[in-house]
């Protein structure tokens, strides 16, 4: 399957993942599509898709945004990825890249085994913008920000229209701030953009079929659902990162 065709069938299984759970785009596409296209396709291509499929899910969930927890989300997201970038020049990128996939799968199977309990209203506002910082950080550093950030949509049990908006309105966030360092930066020549473009109709394709899946699902099991997707983008990346380690080798 030539680069072109995997995208077509890589972006519609991205979007699907991202309309069923507010997240995971980038990290759904970005391993596998770094099997078939040069890294640097796969980058303005997550851009270019995920910031229309985003703003979908945020404008589908828009009813459901928290006036309080949104300004404090897109702060964090935009206040990270700058900070990530500059650790991106200073750190062993491939022991994070490592490390940051197997750390959330941990989360994951921490979360479904001790099921912890939310914090208060108040606290939950104190601990929204560390969080959504580390996200955009990590997010800066190897695009692996969401898991962060759905765990504390299952901690506590935000609403599955809220946690659906915050998520996509974070990764939307922080995709524009990328795209637009792109941009400014002329990384990538316009070749590169109308390849990422021709695989949008799938992934916008596939974030609507998992819209209406999402709509499915009953809030109260969300909570199962995001953190079901952070294992699963966890174990993705993992399996992609060793297994093109072993083809190098």
């Amino acid at each position: 399957m030539g680069p072109l065709a995997a995208g077509w069938a890589i972006s519609a299984v991205a979007g699907f993942i991202q309309g069923l759970a507010g997240f995971g785009f980038g990290l759904a596409f970005g391993p596998a599509m770094l099997w078939v296209a040069a890294p640097r396709l796969v980058v303005v291509a997550t851009f270019v898709l995920g910031i229309p499929i985003n703003l979908g899910v945020a404008l589908h969930a828009r009813h459901a945004w928290s006036r309080v927890l949104a300004p404090i989300v897109i702060a964090g997201g935009l206040a990270g990825v700058p900070i990530g970038t500059w650790l991106l020049a200073h750190l062993p990128v491939q022991d994070l890249r490592d490390a940051i996939p197997a750390l959330a799968l941990v989360g994951a199977v921490g979360w479904l085994v001790a099921r912890p309990r939310p914090v208060s209203p108040r606290a939950e506002v104190w601990l929204t913008g560390p969080v959504a910082l580390g996200s955009g950080v990590v997010n800066g550093v190897t695009g692996m920000g969401g898991p962060i950030l759905a765990l504390l949509a299952a901690t506590q049990r935000w609403d599955k229209g809220m946690a659906r908006a915050l998520l996509a309105t974070f990764s939307l966030t922080t995709f524009a701030l990328g795209l637009a360092a792109v941009v400014v930066a002329h990384v990538a020549p316009g070749a590169t953009f109308l390849t990422a473009a021709a695989w949008l109709p799938t992934a916008i394709g596939g974030s609507w079929l998992g819209t209406r899946v999402s709509a499915r699902i009953h809030t109260a099991r969300f909570p199962v659902l995001l953190v079901a997707v952070v294992a699963f983008c966890a174990v993705a990346a993992l399996f992609s990162l060793y297994a093109s380690a072993a083809r190098l080798q």
